[in-house]
């Protein structure tokens, strides 16, 4: 909802487990909602299951899905030791019959994300993106880091460009976007169709509108520490209307923690977070952070 109130054209779900779906998780039908503002949702699944993918696909457009993704780049053990996330680049015929799958089911574009490689000497997620591109996925993103490197490092974008080069569908990049000048420089470097924000929209979600602002040949401009309190506060009253008041400080206090980068005395404010247990505590603390942050300043 609120990536989507500052700019950005598509949002995608926590990546969501096919098994979990099929055995009727609670916590899988909660990622799935969708709320009515939001706009255009991508809902990401994962799974090793080709049926359980397709049953998946199925659940994610019955949510009222835009898109469907296909996670072939998690590199999270937990993810790749039962065979998903980025484990499909070393599997790619069990990922051609997962992508077949979820298209045969679904009434809605497929896309798929990658990793460019396993490790440092092989190219398995770009010949598995060049073979993806001819069995029917709408589109392809690519973090191109290796699987083996998790998040360190920096991202090869020339991966990226030689991919967009090599396949007729757009793609997407992904890696080291944590700000909006590095989106617009990747877009020019690699001609890729679009850019894909992650850890950098964490606590910041002005990202968004500040590259669509460049794009378009506006100067961006940043939010100040008032924004950052007023959208927090919006941030968490939204989450507790759609998650409910209990389910929702977990997810509040991370977002806070780092919506609160930056602000004068920030660091108090994140001591009183942590310590906060409901959805009130959380919101008396926003109510008192501007006189808070004023004190701090003078």
């Amino acid at each position: 909802l609120f990536a989507h109130k500052f700019g950005a054209s598509v949002v995608y779900s926590e990546m969501i487990s096919a098994l979990g779906i099929r055995y009727g998780s609670g916590r899988t039908d909660e990622m799935m909602r969708i709320h009515p503002e939001e706009g255009p949702v991508c809902i990401q699944i994962f799974g090793a299951d080709v049926e359980a993918m397709g049953e998946a696909a199925k659940r994610a457009e019955a949510h009222g899905a835009a898109y469907i993704d296909i996670n072939m780049a998690c590199p999270v053990p937990k993810v790749t030791k039962g065979g998903a996330g980025s484990a499909h680049l070393k599997d790619p015929d069990l990922a051609v019959k997962i992508l077949h799958a979820v298209i045969e089911a679904a009434n809605i574009p497929v896309t798929v994300k990658l990793r460019s490689s396993v490790g440092a000497a092989d190219r398995l997620g770009l010949e598995l993106g060049m073979r993806l591109a001819g069995e029917g996925v709408s589109a392809l993103a690519l973090h191109p880091r290796t699987v083996k490197s998790r998040y360190s490092g920096q991202a090869d974008w020339s991966l990226l460009k030689e991919l967009v080069e090599s396949v007729d569908v757009p793609v997407w990049g992904s890696g080291d976007l944590f700000t909006a000048e590095a989106g617009m420089k990747m877009l020019k470097e690699t001609g890729c169709a679009g850019i894909m924000f992650a850890r950098g929209a964490m606590g910041n979600p002005w990202i968004f509108r500040q590259a669509v602002d460049l794009y378009e040949g506006r100067v961006p401009t940043s939010p100040t520490w008032q924004d950052k309190l007023s959208v927090s506060r919006e941030f968490v009253v939204a989450m507790a209307e759609f998650t409910g008041h209990e389910r929702s400080v977990g997810v509040c206090r991370k977002h806070l923690l780092w919506l609160f980068k930056g602000v004068p005395g920030g660091h108090e404010l994140k001591n009183r977070v942590t310590e906060a247990e409901s959805v009130e505590e959380l919101l008396a603390m926003l109510d008192s952070a501007v006189d808070h942050v004023k004190a701090y300043e003078v």
